[in-house]
């Protein structure tokens, strides 16, 4: 049937006219309209393979999408037509799709007699394939089994995208597969359709003896049987359980140590007992992103997806708001085309960033997505270009990720949080909702977080996070001006800092909070600096504790110590929701090195992203003063009266953990010089 009239996909038909896919009765069967796209590349290329990259470009000219975007079009496809076997859209692994249209014989009760009989008899040459480590089955049928099943079952495989080496009635089939994990599938598949055959799977190229046939020569009893080296490739339970059966001989070579692969289902798989824990703190999972070219998989991309997908890993490991799966556990997924759902299963994972990668000369190109495997739903793309010499030495590729994971996440919680009840939210997204409310600049937002964290309390009360999260919440609150109880909030953030510390005496975040309320409301710098040093000691990247130590460091005179955290704590966090905070403290810890350039540059970036911050107003003003630019410095002291009508320099000093130190009397001269009531 030629591409221009309707074409018949399974139960349904598709009509190119008009790009619908209806039943037989004409109705619309509804599909998103990517997938409606991919269909119709598909259709016009009929019984032509379409490559994953034509595919992309047709569908998402515009878009950096992953392979999973394509993948979930597939899926969708599929299972509207019903093409549960796959052989009306062929996969070929790697490479693309292939559609197949037309009428369509029934499958009956799937009996050996129904397996396509295409496939000349004799050995296919082998010097045609690459010399690489590939899946290579020898299928055996069983005792009196008819003289053409071995062509029969050849040709299924074929239609399976298996290339076929063999197909001889008294020596069964040779066949190769591109991956593991296509291997594992088409095998159970065919163990399922005919019954009593005995199975045997090796990694290698094939050779003149391969392994894989004289392991199932040796078989005694139907099954499948899998070396030592397929086993290691197989993820379970995606591909199945594994049995270890214990070493094997084969005739003229040492034992062999083998693996049964049981039939789906036969063992119950064995789950973590996390408790609370488990439901508070989500699961990500850091595939490292596959070379954009299959052929150079041992090349510089795979290299340096791996070490993107290490250095993520680390990062995002020091995160307690976070889990984050192995990388010997997420590495098992490096090449496969694997579902989102399928990593879900495997891994536990709430969460799943994978990608592409490529290389030309110096430049690197990545085209990651962050996916929620609960339904396919992209979270965050992006297309990331860089040299590969910054991409190994300088770690800004891997904090722009991880700060735009966290970002997506805590986006993805606020919509849920938007769609469901609280009480009927899950306590990880309660979590990370409450995360981002707090840095919203909003009274609203702010103070449902607070709401959001006393349930999760309720929840988990022995946990720490919410508690220390709500230390913070309390600190926050301080530091906008929105308490109008300074005392009774600063004595509310300790309470929570301390209880999270009874349960965790490491938690991070617990100590940074306690060491805010040290230093700004009752002024204990000596005892605050060991609450930051405490913190820096777990975890040497927490920008938090590194800006407020900076800050406190400045208080006290030291200029240099001051500056070196500062910049460090920027550069730890670069796309922080709080971003402008950052930016007001390190313009501080500039104006005590006297690098005051510096400390203007930092203040104006700070109030570009807000400007009711009066913290940062006074930095620029005492910048602008110690640079004698005293015009611009009076009107921004008119702004900061603007904004806070009752401010004056002798309440500030009150109130400021500075004024103890000559640095504090040096911030009042020049407050007062631009005209800063006293």
């Amino acid at each position: 049937m030629g591409s221009r009239g309707a074409l018949r996909i399974g139960a349904l038909w598709y009509l190119p006219a008009t790009g619908e896919l209806v039943d037989a009765q004409g109705a619309p069967v509804h599909l998103r309209p990517q997938s409606i796209q991919v269909l119709a590349v598909l259709a016009r290329n009929l019984g032509r393979m379409v490559s994953k990259d034509d595919l992309i470009a047709e569908v998402w000219p515009d878009v950096n999408v992953t392979d999973d975007s394509l993948v979930q079009c597939i899926t969708e496809i599929r299972r509207a037509v019903g093409d549960r076997d796959r052989s009306q859209l062929r996969t070929f692994p790697k490479r693309g799709y292939l559609l197949r249209a037309g009428p369509v014989p029934p499958q009956g009760d799937d009996r050996p007699d129904e397996l396509p009989n295409d496939i000349p008899e004799g050995r296919l040459p082998a010097g045609a394939f690459a010399a690489r480590a590939q899946p290579l089955l020898r299928i055996l049928p069983p005792p009196g089994a008819e003289p053409e099943l071995a062509r029969r079952l050849a040709g299924w495989l074929e239609t399976r995208g298996l290339t076929i080496l063999e197909a001889r009635p008294g020596e069964g089939v040779l066949a190769l597969a591109e991956a593991a994990d296509q291997a594992f599938r088409e095998v159970r598949s065919v163990f399922d359709r005919v019954p009593g055959l005995r199975i045997a799977m090796d990694m290698g190229p094939p050779e003149a003896d391969p392994r894989a046939a004289r392991l199932a020569a040796a078989m005694t009893a139907p099954g499948i049987l899998v070396t030592v080296e397929v086993r290691e490739a197989a993820v379970e339970p995606l591909d199945g359980i594994f049995a270890d059966r214990g070493e094997m001989a084969l005739p003229g070579e040492p034992a062999v140590r083998v693996f049964a692969l049981l039939p789906a289902g036969s063992e119950a798989r064995v789950r973590p007992e996390l408790g609370q824990e488990a439901a508070l703190v989500p699961t990500i999972a850091i595939l490292p992103p596959r070379p954009a070219r299959p052929q150079v998989a041992a090349g510089a991309e795979a290299a340096l997806g791996d070490m993107l997908a290490d250095d993520l890993i680390a990062h995002l490991s020091r995160s307690r708001e976070l889990n984050v799966i192995s990388r010997l556990s997420t590495a098992r997924f490096a090449n496969r085309d694997s579902s989102l759902a399928g990593i879900r299963e495997a891994l536990a994972a709430d969460f799943v960033l994978s990608g592409r990668i490529s290389v030309a000369g110096e430049q690197v190109v990545l085209m990651l997505e962050l996916a929620d495997p609960r339904n396919d739903a992209v979270l965050w793309a992006d297309r990331l270009e860089c040299r590969a010499e910054a991409m190994i030495s300088a770690p800004e590729v891997v904090m722009q990720v991880a700060g735009q994971i966290r970002k997506a996440i805590v986006l993805s919680s606020l919509q849920e949080l938007r769609r469901h009840a609280l009480p009927d939210l899950r306590s990880q997204s309660l979590l990370f909702a409450a995360i981002g409310l707090m840095h919203r600049l909003t009274l609203g937002d702010f103070m449902t977080a607070e709401r959001v964290l006393r349930i999760l309390i309720d929840r988990a009360p022995d946990q720490p996070t919410p508690l220390a999260w709500l230390a913070r919440w309390h600190v926050l609150r301080l530091q906008q001006g929105w308490s109008d109880d300074p005392e009774g909030a600063a004595r509310a953030a300790l309470d929570c800092a301390r209880r999270a510390l009874e349960l965790d005496p490491e938690n991070t975040l617990a100590l940074t909070s306690e060491g805010i309320v040290l230093t700004n409301l009752w002024r204990r710098l000596d005892e605050a600096v060991l609450c930051y040093d405490a913190a820096l000691e777990i975890n040497p990247n927490d920008a938090n504790a590194r800006i407020l130590r900076g800050m406190l460091y400045g208080y006290q005179g030291r200029g240099a110590a001051a500056r070196a955290d500062a910049e460090r704590a920027l550069h730890l966090a670069p796309l922080d929701p709080h971003r402008f905070f950052f930016l007001a403290l390190a313009a501080g810890a500039c104006i005590a090195a006297q690098d005051y350039p510096r400390a203007l540059e930092l203040s104006q970036q700070s109030l570009r992203m807000n400007r009711s911050h009066t913290s940062t107003l006074r930095g620029k003003i005492i910048a602008l003063t110690r640079m004698e630019r005293q015009p611009e410095a009076r009107d921004a002291a008119q702004e900061l009266l603007t904004l806070q009508p009752g401010f004056r320099v002798d309440t500030w000093l009150r109130t400021s953990p500075a004024a103890d130190y000559p640095i504090g009397q040096e911030i009042a001269e020049a407050l007062r010089a631009a005209g800063i009531p006293n």
